[in-house]
């Protein structure tokens, strides 16, 4: 496959990674998946990928919502080689928060994904001595993250306060 052809089908992968995917990092594992309620789509997704030499896997998932009854998830496979192509030729086509999960090195617990940049702004915010609650709102706001998942993480690194204070 020429490198031209190659770069626009990574740009594309990135495209659909920024929007219907997810890249997570757990430990050291690192994750590419991709989601639809549209099992044809997933298919022409895996089936691109392969023209490219990456193996996916695919999952069915029950899915009880308003536009389908099932899920359908990609999973790529070999995704170091891929963290390695996406930095080559597309990292500018990847969303903000995604490229800064793929770029980090920081692990951060399970299911939580945090960066070291969130952990600072959130550090920094408690150190001003504002009430919980406030730096919650604002952290919120500023990190595009929910008021409980705020809570949680402050929970999680050992920032107590007590909202009323």
């Amino acid at each position: 496959m020429k490198e031209n052809d190659l770069e626009k089908r990574i740009i594309w992968l990135a495209g659909l990674l920024s929007t219907d995917g997810s890249i997570i990092k757990l430990g050291n594992s690192l994750s590419f998946l991709i989601f639809s309620i549209e099992e044809d789509w997933i298919k022409v997704i895996q089936n691109r990928l392969l023209e490219i030499g990456i193996e996916s896997t695919l999952r069915n998932k029950k899915y009880y919502g308003a536009y389908g009854n099932h899920l359908t998830t990609l999973y790529i496979k070999n995704p170091f080689k891929i963290k390695q192509l996406i930095e080559k030729y597309a990292l500018d086509y990847l969303n903000p928060r995604k490229r800064e999960i793929l770029l980090s090195s920081y692990l951060g617990a399970p299911n939580r994904k945090w960066t070291k940049r969130e952990d600072e702004l959130l550090r920094t915010l408690y150190n001003k001595n504002i009430m919980k609650k406030i730096i919650v709102e604002k952290a919120s706001e500023l990190l595009n993250r929910t008021k409980w998942g705020i809570s949680h993480r402050l929970f999680d690194m050992g920032m107590k306060k007590n909202a009323n204070k």
